[in-house]
């Protein structure tokens, strides 16, 4: 999911928008899992979490 510097922000939103790892996963055609590491990567580039409370991954 790695394309370009957006995808972290564009996971983080639809996960946001979703409540759900899952839902946004399938909303942009990758796993649950490639996901939370995009929103990882994200956490990591900013030196913060996105949120205290991360959504569960079922949905």
């Amino acid at each position: 999911m790695h394309r370009n510097g957006l995808d972290g922000i564009v996971a983080f939103l639809r996960v946001a928008e979703r409540r759900s790892f899952t839902a946004a996963a399938a909303e942009l055609g990758v796993t649950a899992a490639a996901i939370s590491q995009t929103i990882k990567a994200l956490e990591a580039r900013l030196g913060a979490p996105s949120s205290p409370a991360r959504p569960a991954t079922s949905g």
